[in-house]
């Protein structure tokens, strides 16, 4: 176990670095079975040929091109009634470091998905550890697809490199990563669930958009409304509500028209407001009208 200096306060205190391994959660599985570890470890890995997706799906990722890493978290304060916020911080935690590079739309499709332009460029798994009526620890799986240009047969996926067509330094993104992934963490720690809830319901793919659905081996076309305490995606149709859960089968796609509901959330001001520090004023408006009209158009 190495020590890395970042600009965290336990995050990535420890890492610990791998060549290649099946699985970063499995290889964090059995290290926690073996010895204390403490709070914000890290395991990365070079090559990750198992890695662990949501329902049982794998998450495939070129050797050396990705970030593919585990995070050790000790959430003793948390309700399992309220495991979900878990899954809310982290993707918030990648979200917020992706924003900071401009040019890019990045969403939160649910349950686990990161979205950038349109298209998948990462995903997270939690795996909880339960005593009683409390989360005793948590491992957040993280990958995110940054300088491997192609994925067979997933037409839906990208990375950071196809978005910009340039290579990424991957320990700069790692310590950026883990800055948000902390600020995130740090918030659940002192109860701020409001702006957690508000930030993520910003991010979230297609909110009030029509999309089509399968719902109990039937297609449907409703609009994302919001994420339930438990996780349940919350979607409305013209004839009522229709509640989600991990256990459906669920397809997210455009079905052509927009709602009026306007939202801009707090991450994106904070990048318009970082454009007006840097760029002069008229520049600014005019970068702000444009992303206005891409995103509501």
């Amino acid at each position: 176990m190495t020590q890395h200096f970042m600009n965290t306060l336990f995050f990535g205190e420890n890492i610990i670095r791998l060549d290649s391994v099946d699985s970063t959660n499995d290889y964090l599985q059995k290290l926690i079975l073996k010895t204390t570890v403490q709070e914000g470890t890290v395991v990365i890995a070079n090559e990750q040929f198992s890695g662990k997706g949501q329902r049982g799906n794998f998450w495939m990722s070129e050797s050396g091109k990705n970030l593919t890493l585990s995070i050790f978290l000790l959430p003793k304060f948390l309700h399992v009634s309220d495991n979900f916020l878990l899954n809310k911080i982290i993707s918030l935690g990648v979200f917020d470091m992706l924003s900071e590079i401009p040019g890019v739309v990045i969403n939160i499709k649910w349950p686990n998905d990161i979205y950038a332009n349109g298209k998948k460029t990462g995903g997270i798994l939690l795996e909880n550890s339960v005593s009683g009526n409390f989360i005793q620890n948590s491992i957040a799986g993280i990958g995110l697809n940054v300088n491997q240009t192609e994925f067979d047969n997933l037409p839906l996926a990208s990375s950071i490199k196809n978005i910009f067509t340039k290579e990424f330094d991957l320990n700069m993104l790692l310590s950026s990563l883990l800055s948000s992934l902390e600020k995130r963490y740090l918030q659940l720690r002192s109860n701020q669930l409001e702006k957690i809830n508000r930030d993520y319901l910003c991010a979230l793919y297609r909110l009030n958009e029509k999309s089509n659905f399968v719902f109990k081996k039937e297609r449907i076309t409703a609009r994302i409304t919001g994420v339930s305490r438990e996780g349940k995606l919350q979607l409305q149709k013209d004839s009522g509500k229709v509640p989600f859960d991990f256990l459906l089968t669920v397809d997210i796609e455009s079905a052509g028209e927009k709602s009026n509901v306007k939202l801009i959330c707090e991450a994106e001001l904070n990048v318009m407001l970082k454009m007006m520090v840097e760029k002069p004023l008229t520049n600014f408006f005019n970068i702000l009208a444009k992303k206005l009209q891409e995103k509501y158009a």
